[in-house]
C-alpha cells in the first residue's frame, strides 16, 4: 500500500499542478476577464477570446470590437452564468440596460483548458413582444436561383431583389435546411415559446433536416451586415412546401427593427451569387 502511495505521489509531483483553466469555473473566469477589462489600457484583455471569436473579420476591424466589449464589460453587473459542459452564457446588465429594462449576454467555451469569450460581442436577449412572423418556402430544385426556396431574416424578405440575394435559409431538394454563413441548429419537438435564450451545448452545422414541429436557432452572421440569433418553427413540411413561424431570439448587429415589413437593403454592393444545388440525401 506505501509503495502504491508513494508512486502515485510521484506521478502527481511529475505531472506538475493542473493548468489554472482547468479549475476555473465560467463564471470565476468571466470575473477575472471583467477585472482585466477594466484595468490601464484593458491589458490582458485582448487575449481573452478564443481563435474564431471574430469569425471572418479582419483583424483592423476586430479590434475595435474588443475595444467596445472591454467598455462594455468593466461597466456591467454579471446577473448569471449558464454553463454546460465547455460552453457558458454569461448574463450582464449595463448601466444604460438597468434603466431600460434590458439584459444581454456574451458567449464563452473553453479552448485549450482555459475559458474564453467565444464571440466578438454581446447579444441584447429578445424581448419576444412581437408574435412570431409566417413564412412559406417551397423546394429549391433547380441550380440557377433560389425563387422562393429562401428568406432572408435580416431583411426580413423572400424576396432576392430586395436583399441583394443575401440569404440566410433556404429549403434545399434534399429535404434539408441550408444556410450559407450561418449555423443552423435543431432543438428538435420543442414549443417556440420555450425557448427564450439562446441555447448552449448545441450540435451546430450549415445544414439541417426538415421536421415538423422542431424548433431550430439559426445564428445570422455575415461580417458585411449582421451578427445576431433568430429561432423558427416548422408547422408545415408536405408537397415541397414548408411552413414556419419565426421570431428574434438574441438582437445583434444587424438586427430587423421589426419581423413583420421588410428592411429593403439599402446598397450599392451587386447582388449575391447563389450556391450550387447539392446532392440529394441518400
Amino acid at each position: 500500500m506505501t509503495r502504491i502511495c508513494c508512486l502515485t505521489l510521484a506521478s502527481l509531483l511529475l505531472a506538475g499542478p493542473a493548468p489554472a483553466g482547468d479549475r476555473e469555473t465560467a463564471k470565476e473566469a468571466i470575473t477575472r476577464i471583467q477585472k482585466e477589462a477594466a484595468r490601464p489600457g484593458h491589458e490582458g484583455f485582448r487575449d481573452q477570446f478564443t481563435k474564431d471569436a471574430f469569425g471572418r473579420v479582419r483583424e483592423d476591424e476586430a479590434e475595435p470590437r474588443r475595444l467596445t466589449l472591454a467598455e462594455t464589460l468593466q461597466a456591467a453587473l454579471i446577473t448569471n452564468v449558464r454553463q454546460k459542459g465547455d460552453e457558458a452564457a454569461v448574463a450582464l446588465k449595463t448601466p444604460d440596460d438597468a434603466k431600460n429594462g434590458r439584459e444581454r449576454e456574451v458567449f464563452m467555451r473553453r479552448e485549450e483548458g482555459r475559458w474564453r469569450i467565444s464571440g466578438g460581442s454581446t447579444y441584447v436577449v429578445a424581448s419576444h413582444g412581437e408574435k412570431p412572423a409566417k413564412v412559406r418556402l417551397t423546394m429549391r430544385t433547380t441550380n440557377s436561383t433560389y425563387g422562393t426556396s429562401a428568406y432572408c431574416f435580416t431583411y426580413v424578405t423572400s424576396d432576392p431583389a430586395l436583399c441583394k440575394n443575401r440569404v440566410d435559409i433556404w429549403f434545399c431538394h434534399n429535404k434539408d435546411f441550408h444556410v450559407r454563413y450561418n449555423r443552423i441548429a435543431d432543438l428538435e419537438n420543442v414549443s417556440l415559446k420555450s425557448v427564450k435564450r439562446v441555447p448552449i451545448g448545441l450540435e451546430w452545422s450549415r445544414k439541417a433536416a426538415v421536421r415538423k414541429n422542431h424548433t431550430y436557432v439559426v445564428h445570422c452572421v455575415d461580417p458585411r451586415d449582421r451578427d445576431f440569433f433568430v429561432k423558427f418553427r416548422v408547422t408545415r413540411a408536405k408537397r415541397g412546401i414548408v411552413q414556419l413561424e419565426w421570431t428574434l431570439l438574441a438582437v445583434g448587429y444587424g438586427a430587423p427593427k421589426t419581423i413583420h415589413e421588410a428592411q429593403p437593403l439599402l446598397s450599392n454592393d451587386g447582388a449575391d451569387g447563389c450556391e450550387g444545388l447539392c446532392g440529394k440525401n441518400g
